[in-house]
């Protein structure tokens, strides 16, 4: 880095690029305490607090699994949601339906009976992939 702060979409650039290089899990980690900085300093959204406690609940996250993980501790979440999927958790990204079915399948739903809560046309893009409903989350705001 050498004082110089890459931007958000300069590291998705450099991610992209890494992969299957020697410098991909040094990228990854990069991006990942990037992201992990950011969910310290993050605030829920207000759907956040409206999570049901009956239901089966995972995250799908195009950032990495311990990003994901950081804000839902940070956030006093994580007793809320039962399973994580997050960039390096499988092969893919989102919009490929992958990390979302990853996240649906231990929950024990089908996925046409499930609803994949989501912030960008990405996400939509990835429910409809993956044929599982979707909301966007400005929905509950």
């Amino acid at each position: 880095a050498r004082g110089v702060e890459p931007t958000s979409t300069d590291l998705w650039e450099m991610w992209h690029g890494s992969k299957g290089t020697p410098h991909e899990g040094a990228v990854h980690r990069t991006m990942a305490d990037h992201e992990e900085a950011g969910a310290r300093d993050s605030t829920p959204l207000p759907a956040a607090r409206s999570i049901p406690a009956d239901l089966p609940v995972g995250v799908c996250s195009l950032n990495a699994e311990s990003a994901a993980h950081v804000a839902l501790e940070t956030h006093d979440l994580t007793g809320s949601v039962d399973v994580v999927v997050g960039r390096g958790s499988v092969p893919t990204e989102k919009p490929d339906p992958a990390p979302l079915l990853a996240t649906v399948e231990p929950l024990g739903v089908e996925p046409a009976r499930a609803v994949f809560v989501g912030d960008s046309e990405r996400d939509e893009v990835t429910a409809e992939r993956a044929r599982v409903p979707f909301r966007y989350v400005s929905d509950w705001d």
